[in-house]
């Protein structure tokens, strides 16, 4: 379920313009993702983790997000060095193989990936989602992408509450998942009602946003601009990044 565990808080981050925000990621991401450099990519990790900290986000939740992420690339360890390829190999066992350049490229891809995963923590999660599709917007992103992030956003927890609604009345009908026919059925049937349902309440909400006068834009009380210290902030930022390029030419 998606929550906005670190949208509330005091720091510094917290009080940003969002957009300066999403220009700083959208600038981080683009340097450390093109990057083949260890040296620019431990630096961006080291950077992103004094973000996360300078946010005053609650560590042990960060590190919990980070796990999820590192399962995806604990397949990238499993497979790489035994399918890379290249001359400097290590002899594990007689016909097994170890490519070291295979190792390398799992052990940069793991630091991109958490580097570029904290910045988004820091950066972006410390401002509610409303607040970065309205900075979306205000960059030039088109309303009805913009609209497709926000209902996506807020739609995937009507799915969850539904899929959990519907499980927990089959289990009242004591339904006790087995490996057999009539469970693959259970699950086939619940995922089925879940998009259902879903959609039986997404087709009500846009008749109530319609009844209400919605003509496809959001009209926001708040007008924000923003001020010399979002401006100084987000050129911080960018010299930071700056700083980080240049360390792929070292």
């Amino acid at each position: 379920m998606i929550e906005e565990t670190f949208s509330h808080g005091s720091s510094l981050l917290h009080g940003q313009d969002c957009r300066g925000k999403i220009i700083a990621v959208v600038v981080f991401i683009g340097v450390v993702a093109t990057t083949a450099s260890y040296l620019t990519s431990g630096a961006a990790l080291l950077v992103a983790l004094l973000m996360v900290i300078w946010a005053r986000l609650d560590l042990v939740t960060v590190v919990k997000r980070l796990l999820l992420v590192n399962s995806l690339t604990l397949l990238l360890w499993l497979i790489l060095p035994l399918t890379y390829g290249g001359a400097d190999n290590l002899l594990l066992w007689d016909t097994v193989k170890i490519s070291m350049a295979g190792v390398k490229t799992a052990g940069l891809i793991t630091l991109k990936t958490n580097a570029i995963v904290l910045y988004i923590v820091a950066f972006l999660t410390t401002s509610s989602v409303v607040e970065v599709n309205r900075g979306l917007q205000s960059l030039g992103l088109p309303d009805k992408l913009s609209f497709l992030l926000l209902f996506s956003s807020r739609h995937i927890l009507v799915l969850v509450d539904e899929y959990q609604r519907l499980l927990r009345a089959a289990r009242m009908r004591n339904f006790s998942p087995a490996t057999n026919l009539h469970t693959y059925k259970t699950y086939g049937y619940l995922f089925g009602m879940t998009l259902v349902k879903s959609w039986d309440k997404g087709e009500k909400i846009h008749e109530a946003m319609l009844l209400r006068g919605f003509h496809g834009k959001f009209h926001s009380l708040k007008h924000p601009e923003m001020t010399s210290k979002d401006y100084l902030f987000l050129g911080c930022n960018l010299l930071i990044v700056l700083g980080l390029f240049s360390l792929n030419f070292m």
